[in-house]
């Protein structure tokens, strides 16, 4: 038992220390001395013990706030102080609940991105958080936890005004019930989202009622009424969103022949969705083994990066199969688009992508041969910057496919490059940059050598201000990858550290974001969760905890 007498509280927030004897604060020091007791037990305790300790600390901080709201201690747990007695036991709701987390894992950490989805600003939003945590539960096999979620998704939705906020919402609810495999109650939603569409007059408000309609159709497997829908759409975009609806379903639904068709009604509004339909319907017809209609699919998108790209995707997709025979012809076709591409780094980039697939497929000389081509392209490139960002390509993709002295040697160009260059921001962003794609291929050396150079050249240039930390999130990235947990842990604090300086929220969040990541990937779970708990915007926060359990779920059990 801790006893209290004659001690002093040291209240630490933001940094400042406040001492108070304990005899000022006698009615609140009976609950301060359980609370320090439970979680002190706790540390000495393993599994569901300890467990059963820490809630109790939890709940007794938790009366404490309730009990004496007005005081600087309930104060200072409320807003995630900490408070330590003089002996060294800190007491903080932050620090119990990651104490929690490192026992409960998954579950906890969907408990505490849940409770933080209550914080997103506007009923749309958090819908849309709850309906990812939904998906995230699906993926975990916690089905009776995702019924629970969709709950409180209803909760929500139902309390919502009649306005197209609500369809979209329904839009997502509906996502959420088909994953869950609940279908029974799409009917519903699909009344319900009917009647709202019913009211709206306005053209292009119409056209987005009618997309949802169709989208929750889709879900339903409605996918010829969904069609018929479609039709009723007067505005391009809107039509070219339903039509990349409908030819996902068609093709989950094995009705690829239909699919094609639908792809190609799709409006030209945004060609990249619209290739990115072409590619879903040319991979799925590749593995079902229809190779002339996949060839043919390929052979209807006119850009030729993109045809390129999908014309390698049904190289894979049949290799996997074992269709010797369409591999080579693939290649041969993607190839033939990609030398087609105008632009230089554009070529170099997507030759690389073949060479590594053809590496991938087992077709050593062909590869071997791409990469070639590949670097003879990226000769012709004339600016200084885009050569170094293309060399950087290929030699990430020459490594990943196991030509460890062929990305030296492009590593090295680079590199050359880089040196080359006037000292300035172009300078800076190309060391930068080649000392992330070193990283990203396990050359962690190579990345801080390059990191050294680039610091070098911020100190020379006075009016650059350099923070390494994006290259520093890449190797603890690499070093996670390596199951290196010590070392992630150090470079993690020296990122953090220098996340604390960037005035910029986005820019501060993202990077703590990416740190968050990497630490639960390496089982730093308590380090990642604190990571989290530095970001002061509740989006970034329930962004990062929702990447942090699903980090956990592709985790080797």
């Amino acid at each position: 038992m801790i006893n209290f007498a004659g001690k002093f509280l040291r209240v630490l927030v933001l940094g400042a220390v406040l001492i108070v004897p304990f005899s000022v604060v006698a009615d609140e020091a009976g609950l301060l001395e359980k609370a320090a007791t439970a979680y002190t037990s706790a540390g000495t305790l393993d599994g569901n013990d300890a467990k059963e300790k820490l809630i109790e600390a939890r709940q007794v901080l938790k009366e404490l706030i309730e009990t004496y709201p007005g005081s600087v201690f309930a104060k200072t747990l409320a807003e995630g102080g900490e408070l330590e007695v003089a002996d060294g036991n800190i007491l903080s709701l932050d620090i119990i609940q990651q104490d929690l987390c490192a026992i409960d894992g998954f579950d906890c950490v969907i408990r505490m991105a849940i409770d933080e989805s209550h914080e997103l600003k506007g009923d749309l939003y958090k819908v849309r958080g709850l309906v990812g945590i939904v998906k995230l539960q699906e993926k975990a096999g916690q089905l009776d936890s995702a019924a629970e979620t969709l709950e409180d998704i209803e909760g929500i939705v139902s309390a919502m005004p009649a306005g197209m906020s609500k369809l979209e919402a329904l839009d997502y609810t509906a996502e959420a019930y088909a994953l869950v495999g609940k279908k029974e109650a799409l009917s519903r939603i699909l009344d319900d989202a009917t009647e709202i569409q019913g009211r709206v007059s306005n053209d292009i408000e119409r056209s987005a009622a009618l997309n949802y309609i169709v989208s929750i159709q889709v879900e339903a497997g409605q996918l010829n009424e969904a069609l018929s829908t479609s039709e009723q759409i007067s505005n391009g975009r809107f039509k070219l969103y339903a039509l990349y609806s409908i030819g996902k379903g068609l093709v989950e639904a094995g009705r690829l022949s239909d699919a094609f068709s639908a792809v190609a009604r799709m409006p030209d509004d945004l060609k990249q969705l619209k290739y990115d339909a072409f590619m879903r319907v040319a991979k799925a017809q590749a593995e079902a083994g229809q190779v002339a209609e996949a060839f043919s699919t390929a052979e209807a998108i006119s850009d030729d990066a993109v045809k390129s790209y999908v014309f390698t995707v049904i190289a894979l997709a049949q290799a996997e199969a074992g269709g010797e025979g369409a591999v080579d012809t693939a290649f041969s076709n993607a190839e033939k688009a990609a030398q087609a591409i105008a632009d230089g780094k554009d070529k170099s980039s997507m030759l690389a992508v073949i060479a590594k697939a053809q590496a991938e497929a087992g077709r050593e000389d062909a590869a071997d041969a791409t990469f070639a081509a590949a670097a003879q392209s990226i000769d012709a490139i004339g600016n200084d910057e885009s050569r170094l960002s293309s060399l950087l390509e290929l030699a990430k993709a020459q490594a990943e496919a196991g030509r460890e002295e062929a990305a030296d040697a492009t590593f090295a160009a680079a590199s050359e490059v880089a040196y080359s260059l006037e000292d300035g921001y172009g300078k800076l962003d190309s060391f930068s940059a080649l000392a992330i794609a070193q990283a990203m291929v396990g050359r962690e050396n190579a990345a801080n050598e390059a990191l050294a150079e680039a610091e070098k050249v911020a100190q020379r240039v006075t009016y650059i201000n350099f923070s390494p930390s994006q290259v520093l999130v890449a190797i603890a990235t690499a070093q996670a990858e390596k199951g290196q947990k010590d070392a992630v842990s150090t470079t993690s604090s020296s990122v953090i550290a220098m996340a604390k300086s960037i005035a910029d929220d986005s820019t501060r969040n993202s990077i703590l974001l990416d740190v968050s990541e990497v630490q639960a990937k390496v089982g730093l779970l308590g380090e990642a969760l604190s990571t989290v708990q530095m970001m002061d915007i509740s989006e970034a926060k329930f962004h990062a905890l929702s990447r942090v359990a699903e980090t956990l779920l592709d985790q080797p059990q």
